[in-house]
């Protein structure tokens, strides 16, 4: 009897990155992340670009656990603070297990900006 990957118990790494997520968030999120992972490794992408990244649940999955170099922007300064913090938190965490379970330590692969907005006409400068 083989028991669906949906239902088996999360790996360690797994737990980490989820951490602070509903259920049903971390679900969305790891369906989407795998989904990404696959169409950045079949098109040779080099790296993808999370436009409104909020906290950072899609980024960290897809650097931590796939390994996808990503770069995470959103308009909100909080958002991006509170999304540093957590990647610098899942380093950490992440680093202590080391064993290879499922993940990919790729903290410096995830890159955090603001956007910026322009008024119509007007150049965008920071």
């Amino acid at each position: 009897l083989c028991t669906p990957p949906h239902l088996s118990p999360p790996s360690v790494s797994q737990q980490v990155l989820a951490a602070g997520m509903s259920r049903k968030k971390w679900s969305e999120v790891d369906a989407m992340a795998s989904l990404v992972a696959r169409v950045v490794r079949e098109s040779g992408a080099d790296a993808v670009v999370d436009v409104g990244s909020g906290k950072g649940a899609l980024a960290h999955v897809l650097a931590f656990r796939h390994g996808v170099r990503v770069v995470a922007v959103d308009t909100q300064a909080p958002l991006i603070r509170h999304a540093n913090a957590r990647a610098a938190r899942l380093t950490h965490k992440l680093s202590k297990l080391r064993t290879g379970v499922g993940t990919n330590d790729n903290r410096e692969g995830v890159h955090y900006g603001r956007t910026v907005r322009r008024e119509r006409g007007k150049p965008c400068n920071p």
